[in-house]
């Protein structure tokens, strides 16, 4: 009996390099699984904004705008799209490799990211409030070009400045972006731009103007 137990035993020392081996096999397997998949998820990700990178650029945008005045400025929440005919022969996307345009999706500001913006005297307006504000007025699709019955109705509804964003296009490094902005104010001081942004030492700043209108 005692001979019979010492085979036993010898047999379970022979068995366990093997169970050691298989548990290393099945552990590399797993990690070589997670490294795919990170690369994976890196690869679709790879090139898109964070959304606090793109609300440090539309703070960027409007650091000097917002810095002048003391009324509240009502935000459209919707952004419009970027006018691509701005960018045609414009130094601003000279040399740059943009990445494509965004398709579809109805992207809006949120009211706790107001405080990234940059000024406390951001406020959010509510949905269609613009709009409807404006309805029946002949004017174009958005703030630019801008007509007295537009500024008149805009005063009257919101008492202050108004402020639509357009998207944003970032280059493929995600070291520039352009932006426009369309910015509506009491009296004759509406105006708008479209801006080149530019990250330096991990903060995005104004680069240059590509285009602008005043009213």
């Amino acid at each position: 009996m005692a001979h019979i137990a010492h085979k036993h035993g010898d047999s379970g020392a022979n068995l366990m390099p093997v169970i050691v081996a298989a548990c290393i096999a099945v552990l590399l397997v797993a990690i070589a699984g997670i490294a795919f998949l990170l690369i994976a998820i890196h690869a679709r990700t790879a090139g898109k904004s964070s959304r606090t990178e793109q609300l440090a650029v539309y703070r960027a945008a409007l650091r000097e705008r917002i810095s002048m005045g003391t009324y509240p400025v009502k935000l459209q929440p919707r952004v419009f799209p970027l006018d691509k005919s701005e960018l045609g022969d414009s130094n601003c996307k000279a040399g740059l490799d943009l990445e494509p345009t965004s398709e579809g999706g109805d992207r809006r500001f949120q009211y706790e990211e107001l405080a990234q913006l940059g000024s406390s005297r951001i406020q959010l307006l509510e949905p269609d409030a613009l709009e409807k504000a404006t309805e029946g007025k002949d004017t174009p699709e958005s703030i630019r070009g801008g007509t007295p019955s537009w500024s008149d109705a805009l005063q009257k509804a919101f008492g202050g400045a108004v402020l639509t964003l357009s998207e944003i296009r970032f280059d493929k490094a995600h070291t520039h972006a352009i932006v426009s902005y369309n910015y509506s104010c009491p009296g004759e001081c509406s105006n708008g731009a479209t801006a080149l942004i530019e990250k330096r030492n991990g903060d995005w700043r104004r680069l240059m103007v590509c285009a602008g209108w005043v009213i």
